[in-house]
């Protein structure tokens, strides 16, 4: 059974509306990021 087409317009206002509020938040590391920094502090136990 073939998946039906996402609806394109609401597609793009969705990602509008993710960019908007990303420009709006201050840029916070990736969950992926915090636990490299996490793992690289050589003070850790």
């Amino acid at each position: 059974m073939e998946r039906p087409r996402p609806d394109m317009n609401r597609v793009r206002e969705a990602m509008r509306d993710h960019d908007d509020r990303v420009d709006d938040d201050p840029v916070e590391p990736s969950e992926d990021d915090r636990e490299a920094a996490e793992t690289d502090d050589p003070d850790a136990e």
